[in-house]
């Protein structure tokens, strides 16, 4: 076991390199070069991860401190900065639709945990208690991405986010690196199998249309789902994702990739934590109470 810190809320900032494909027309820098006419596969772009509207109104998983010496939150391994995260392309691209779809849809979450310091969710909505999110002692940690390679999504840990300094140390273990690429595969499968499902992304005007329709259902299950029993909120989000979408009116493909994320999701943190448990054993669990401290790496 390696100390490491907890990841403080809010966070700071954060940068990423993504994999995305550009949508046709795009703009070569120099006129009178005529626009790309037909869409690029696979092209880099740079995130730019500051933006905290959505992470604090939306996806949000994070721990008031009932008693701190701080006076700052937690972290939950599952945060999620959300839409909004400003995607340029890196040039000789300077112009496409998707710079608008990249920013509606971008998401940048932590997934490394320290799996027994559970921490109450106070973020977004209120949840099921969660594994705190670690950083490196240098306050910064890798976080995972949205990626799309010819519009197939999937995600991967290729940007860092920076945290507020803290005194907060907490275990961590290979078990919970396991706990964390098991969980960041499943979001990665979940991506995978709704861009496969849901509207395709040759059309501009129907990706964009696909993007505001999946962020005003994920908003809306989210709230929802909240005020139900923590317990009970993993199962009540699939069946309301697949209600929503089809109140929206979307099409079978779309209705089965609203409820694919969450159904994923909902065998995905069991499966991480036993895997977890089979590398480390079974670790001492923070008690989750007013005023937890999370479990020290010296006694």
């Amino acid at each position: 076991m390696s100390p490491a810190r907890i990841s403080k809320y809010p966070p700071i900032q954060g940068i990423g390199y993504d994999l995305h494909m550009v949508m046709a027309p795009s703009q070569p820098p120099v006129p009178p070069s005529p626009v790309n006419p037909v869409p690029i596969p696979v092209y880099g772009w740079i995130a730019t991860i500051g933006n905290p509207a959505a992470g604090f109104a939306i996806t949000g998983k994070w721990s008031w401190y009932r008693v701190t010496t701080e006076g700052i939150g937690n972290i939950l391994a599952g945060h999620d900065w959300g839409m909004g995260q400003p995607h340029v392309p890196i040039p000789p691209v300077t112009a496409t639709p998707s710079i608008a779809i990249r920013t509606l849809s971008s998401s940048t979450k932590y997934w490394l945990p320290s799996t027994p310091n559970q921490d109450p969710q106070d973020g977004s909505t209120r949840g099921k208690a969660g594994s705190v999110a670690i950083s490196f002692p240098a306050y910064c940690i890798p976080t995972q991405n949205c990626q799309d390679i010819s519009g197939v999504g999937f995600v991967a840990p290729t940007s860092i986010c920076f945290q507020l300094m803290s005194t907060r140390e907490v275990g961590f273990t290979w078990g919970d690196v396991l706990n964390g690429v098991i969980n960041m595969a499943c979001d990665a499968a979940a991506a995978i199998i709704s861009s496969k499902l849901g509207t395709p992304s040759g059309s501009a005007g129907a990706a964009l249309r696909g993007a505001l329709a999946g962020a005003a259902t994920n908003a809306f299950v989210t709230h929802v789902v909240g005020l139900l029993p923590p317990d009970a909120q993993g199962a009540a989000k699939i069946l309301v994702a697949g209600a929503f979408a089809i109140g929206l009116g979307q099409p079978p493909r779309d209705i089965a990739a609203a409820v694919t994320g969450p159904a994923i999701s909902l065998g995905a943190g069991p499966a991480g934590e036993k895997a977890q448990a089979g590398v480390d054993g079974e670790r001492p669990r923070a008690p989750e109470r007013a005023g937890h401290e999370g479990i020290p790496v010296f006694e």
